[in-house]
């Protein structure tokens, strides 16, 4: 069996390996879900980039779950979105 490694973020350094220099999917680093549309667009690849890693560092809690396998990482987020009722 492989060694698959999951723990729960401690810091932006175990955050930002996972996204790489781009913030993996176009520079969305992980905010869509996070703000609302009109919000995203209007933000720019740097901006989700400074809004994630306050996330991250200022979460008493870890907003999710790096994992690693065999040098691949990938990143489980965990938040809470209220949805609009119709």
């Amino acid at each position: 069996m492989r060694d698959l490694e999951i723990r729960p973020a401690g810091s932006w350094d175990d955050i930002q390996p996972v996204f790489g220099p781009h913030g993996a999917y176009s520079g969305r680093w992980c905010i869509w879900f996070r703000v609302a549309e009109a919000e995203f667009r209007n933000l720019g690849a740097g901006d989700r980039r400074a809004r994630l890693q306050t996330i991250v560092e200022g979460s008493e809690r870890a907003p999710g779950v790096p994992a690693c396998l065999e040098g691949a990482r990938w990143w489980g987020g965990v938040l809470w979105r209220r949805v609009r009722s119709t």
